[in-house]
């Protein structure tokens, strides 16, 4: 199957590649069917693109690119609703706010993205740790030379 997406041009996809999120995302709940795909030449982000409105699309990262020792304890609805059994079935993802100057780039700590990669199923979590930011800044001490 393909996607027409108005930035990103076509995006082949299999059925097997959909990640249904049944809550939605925060902003997004009536979107609930995503792809994430590798973004060429670049092997930290991805892309996360909605399947129910083509203009909807997130550059996600994994949580622990961002903060190595990132750490939060699942509750039992979401690891009943997510069917995680084991911790390698779960991936944490954060979305990414873009900027033009590297040094902004951020990715949201606070609110990660929880995927079973073995039933393609994702929820986002709120959490409620201090230290973890809605604007976690990825390229820490990043000069203005870059």
């Amino acid at each position: 199957m393909e996607l027409i997406s108005k930035v990103h041009g076509k995006i082949e996809y299999t059925e097997n590649e959909v990640i249904r999120f049944g809550k939605g995302l925060l902003g997004f709940e009536g979107l609930n069917n995503f792809i994430i795909k590798e973004i060429e030449g670049n092997p930290i982000f991805k892309l996360m693109h909605s399947l129910d409105n083509m203009d909807v699309a997130f550059v996600i990262i994994s949580t622990f690119e961002c903060e190595k020792h990132y750490e939060i304890k699942l509750n039992e609805d979401t690891l009943s609703g997510l069917q995680i059994y084991e911790p390698s079935d779960v991936v944490l993802y954060s979305i990414v706010t873009l900027h033009s100057e590297m040094k902004n780039i951020t990715a949201n700590l606070r609110a990660p993205l929880a995927v079973n990669i073995k039933k393609n199923l994702g929820e986002q979590i709120i959490i409620n740790k201090e230290e973890y930011l809605v604007k976690h800044p990825i390229f820490k001490g990043v000069t203005e030379c870059l």
